[in-house]
């Protein structure tokens, strides 16, 4: 392991050559990985790119954390670096997990693909994206910059630290002979602080600054897209598969993924409940 990580690190220098040439020049990435004669010194080197590009995002996502909405509950012990390195993995698993949904489909249709090459344009390409997807999260901190919207995001985090004990206080008074949640499930909805914390919320997203974060950072990512299909389109041309085909197997992907995502939604809120379920005093 130790070898490995030192061969990683002597990769660096050349990290920044493999990114660019990646980035600025995807279709002749892609048919230079198809062409080389041996896939495997490239398949390695794709996997020291890959973890590199793990390793800057997990950096960039910690120094510069995206601004989502405060307006969530989390638990109260949760660690922001374990937090925001969850985040970045699971960035990672959804870009990986779609290149391997894509792989199956394109064997459902008859096409089948030299593992060591597929897979090293899929982590030449992952890496890439997620680089950029964690620099887009980190552009909406330019919303930060407008005093009205950070105090706006400051105040409703602290309140939803500060709702976290009230609805673990509602969960863990669930009458289990009479099976009836529903003010918990309506607790929130039915809170006039809530709602008007809400309403600050909302209003300081519309000012100018917020509009232009978060549209720059929905720019960048919609550009990542297009870039990611301007690569697939320029892959499964050149193993002879149809712009027809190749889209069809673009929209399956996207409705597996989506059906992925939701079961992991679950499992995210089964985790919370439980870990709320487990602090109630008996």
């Amino acid at each position: 392991m130790k070898s490995y990580f030192e061969k990683v690190i002597s990769e660096l220098p050349g990290y920044l050559s493999q990114f660019i040439a990646c980035l600025l020049r995807p279709k002749q990435c892609v048919a230079d990985k198809i062409a080389a004669p041996d896939a495997a010194p490239a398949f390695e080197k794709s996997v020291a790119f890959i973890i590199t590009s793990f390793l800057i995002s997990l950096f960039l996502s910690y120094a510069l954390p995206e601004v989502t909405s405060p307006l969530q509950l989390l638990p109260a012990n949760e660690n922001e670096f374990l937090r925001t390195g969850t985040s970045a993995l699971l960035m990672l698993f959804y870009l990986v997990g779609a290149c391997a949904i894509a792989v199956g489909f394109l064997k459902l249709f008859g096409k089948s693909t030299d593992p060591h090459v597929f897979f090293t344009l899929v982590f030449y390409f992952c890496g890439c994206s997620l680089v950029l997807l964690v620099f887009a999260n980190a552009i909406s901190n330019i919303a930060m910059a407008d005093p009205l919207f950070a105090k706006a995001w400051i105040e409703s985090e602290k309140f939803s630290k500060g709702l976290m004990p009230q609805v673990q206080s509602q969960l863990c008074s669930i009458d289990l002979k009479a099976g009836d949640f529903s003010t918990v499930k309506n607790a929130m909805e039915i809170s006039p602080d809530f709602k008007n914390q809400q309403d600050i919320y909302l209003t300081a997203m519309q000012r100018t600054l917020p509009r232009i974060a978060f549209g720059l950072q929905a720019l960048v990512a919609l550009i990542t897209v297009i870039w990611l299909l301007k690569a697939w389109f320029s892959y499964t041309s050149a193993i002879g598969l149809t712009n027809a085909k190749s889209f069809l197997i673009i929209v399956l992907t996207a409705l597996t993924l989506f059906v992925v995502s939701l079961i992991l939604s679950l499992i995210n809120a089964g985790i919370l409940v439980s870990s709320i379920m487990r602090n109630c005093v008996v």
